[in-house]
């Protein structure tokens, strides 16, 4: 308990790349790793005042070699906000983020002349509203949901060339679409889910 909330934290990390590196001969070594992790705090009733959560996590999956290095991670952060009044539920919440791929390499990487490197990065973000009224054999359901983001690119290519090759970009996107359905309900054993989004 934590401000009147519960915290929760869970990090990992995988181990397999220790492993490879004691038994792969250098030349040879592909080597995996791999973390995760995640903050979640929550608070609140909905059948009263509301409920909030907020929470963060990432992930990032790496691969090394002895000629090169990829990478390719997110982060997110995220919040909702809930309330309900007898069967009816109303759930809103934002979200932003970061999501990155990376390479690092070449054939000779002790020569700075003979490396490549890429790099892509994106800040994608939302928001989802949904009004859900469920009576047990009927559930209805409704909402909006905006997604977006800016995607941001660098490329940085020197083999072969006498000058560096550099090309950057960036563009902005977003998307925002309404939605309904429903959930029918047959004897406990079959059930219908019809829907539309615009």
């Amino acid at each position: 308990p934590v401000g009147g909330g519960g915290l929760s934290i869970a990090v990992r990390r995988s181990y397999i790349d220790a492993i490879l590196a004691g038994v792969l001969r250098p030349e040879d070594r592909v080597l995996p790793r791999y973390y995760d992790g995640q903050i979640r705090w929550a608070t609140g009733d909905e059948r009263r005042s509301g409920a909030i959560t907020t929470q963060a996590f990432f992930s990032l999956d790496q691969v090394t070699t002895r000629d090169a290095t990829m990478n390719v991670g997110f982060a997110r952060l995220a919040a909702q906000y809930a309330r309900r009044w007898g069967d009816t539920r109303l759930v809103v919440g934002p979200w932003l983020g970061r999501d990155v791929i990376s390479f690092e390499g070449g054939e000779n990487p002790a020569n700075e002349a003979d490396a490549s490197s890429y790099r892509r990065a994106t800040l994608p973000f939302g928001a989802r509203a949904t009004l859900t009224r469920d009576t047990g054999a009927v559930a209805l359901a409704g909402g909006v949901d905006l997604r977006g983001g800016r995607y941001t690119g660098m490329t940085i290519t020197v083999n072969d060339l006498d000058v560096p090759m550099t090309r950057t970009d960036a563009e902005w996107s977003s998307d925002l679409g309404f939605w309904t359905e429903a959930t029918l309900r047959y004897g406990g054993r079959l059930v219908a889910k019809p829907g539309i989004r615009l």
